[in-house]
């Protein structure tokens, strides 16, 4: 096993390359038995092979992937080590993000990593999620702002809408990511609810699980203006914590990106030839799709009547039909809102639509900050699907 107690008395191999062997002195001293060796435990840490010999410079990764040192003598080699090996995370000492060692892969001409596609596809669609259309607000909170559609935390019956997608309490979303988040940092978490949060209320709804009463300690504390501030001052403090809009981050790809994957899958039964290589476009869509409508899967049985229909020829008209009949399961008031999300993301320009929406009603545009990023990169290649 590598980094185990190596042979010799000090813990290395004693070669003599002279002819003559050397008599040992007299009055060497006796070698003492050296302790056991230290191995890993459940946090990664006590990874030193041999207790007399620094096997391994530098350090390994706790549970939120910053570095604890095994030897602590040797902090003042970080440098040394971050520029050898690259380094993660932000510099403990400024603050600022540190990027030692080589970069990234790059991805090559006309395609993009799957992790930029992440990022990117993120950007989007929190401009549809988040409160003020603001692209990636870890701080979003429904209900919080002074626009009259954005005064009632509870406008659909979800209690508390957070985050860069919104998760919430009536779907259960909002207790588990807020659960990971505490169990990653619990005092940091716990000082982000101000005093008159009524914080131990929802400390144990959080810790039974239990969505309803999660909502009942929102509904209750935003019922007055003393208690509504400190609802939202709470929800701001906890998007104000790196390490928790990281979590934010990587929840959102999990829960999300999993759907895409399956949806992919799909299609190519459909259209193995057009969806061999996905459009970053397309890419983007299908994941605001997992997030507004859970997917295609409710409507695989239109999708694939309309392609035999229809017999697209390039992906973007397969994702056409796609986005158009999973919309149309939508409920009648959400269908040109979905429509107009959907194909604006494959357009990279708003798109107009009034499906059940009589006059005088107007017909339903989303517009989007970021779409841009479409117009650039949307026909790359997504490397790794």
């Amino acid at each position: 096993m590598a980094n185990t107690n190596k042979p010799g008395p000090a813990g290395t191999h004693h070669h003599h390359h002279h002819r003559h062997r050397q008599r040992p002195h007299t009055a060497a001293p006796a070698h003492k038995a050296l302790p056991p060796p230290r191995t890993p435990g459940p946090l990664g840490r006590n990874d030193h092979a041999d207790p007399t010999i620094t096997s391994l410079l530098g350090w390994t990764p706790s549970l939120s992937g910053v570095r604890d040192w095994a030897d602590a003598s040797l902090r003042e080699v970080e440098h040394l080590w971050d520029k050898a090996l690259g380094a993660i995370g932000y510099d403990r000492h400024v603050g600022a993000p540190v990027a030692h060692g080589s970069p990234p892969a790059v991805a090559p001409n006309g395609q993009m990593t799957l992790d930029d596609a992440h990022l990117k596809a993120l950007k989007i669609t929190t401009v549809f999620e988040g409160s003020g259309a603001k692209s990636m607000n870890y701080q979003s909170l429904a209900g919080s702002g002074t626009a009259k559609f954005d005064r009632d935390p509870d406008f659909d019956g979800m209690a508390t809408s957070f985050g860069l997608v919104q998760w919430n309490f009536g779907m259960g979303t909002l207790g588990k990511l807020l659960n990971k988040m505490r169990a990653a940092n619990t005092a940091v978490f716990d000082n982000c609810f101000t005093a008159d949060s009524d914080f131990d209320t929802l400390k144990a709804a959080l810790a039974s699980g239990s969505s309803r009463d999660q909502g009942n300690w929102a509904r209750k504390l935003y019922s007055t203006p003393a208690g509504k501030t400190a609802w939202k001052t709470s929800f701001e403090n906890i998007g104000k914590v790196e390490a928790f809009n990281k979590i934010q981050f990587d929840t959102a790809i999990n829960d999300y990106n999993p759907t895409v994957v399956k949806d992919i899958a799909f299609l190519r039964t459909l259209a193995p030839a057009l969806m061999a290589k996905v459009e970053f476009r397309s890419y983007a869509a299908m994941f605001d799709c997992a997030i507004q409508q859970g997917g295609l899967h409710k409507a695989e049985a239109e999708i694939k009547s309309k392609v035999a229909t229809d017999k697209p020829a390039t992906q973007f008209a397969l994702m056409t039909i796609a986005f158009t009949e999973r919309a149309n399961k939508a409920s009648h008031a959400s269908v040109a809102d979905c429509k107009s999300r959907r194909l604006g993301i494959l357009n990279g320009k708003p798109q107009s639509f009034s499906d059940y929406r009589p006059a005088p009603k107007k017909p339903i545009e989303r517009t989007n900050s970021q779409y841009g990023i479409v117009l650039t990169d949307g026909t790359k290649t997504v490397m790794g699907l």
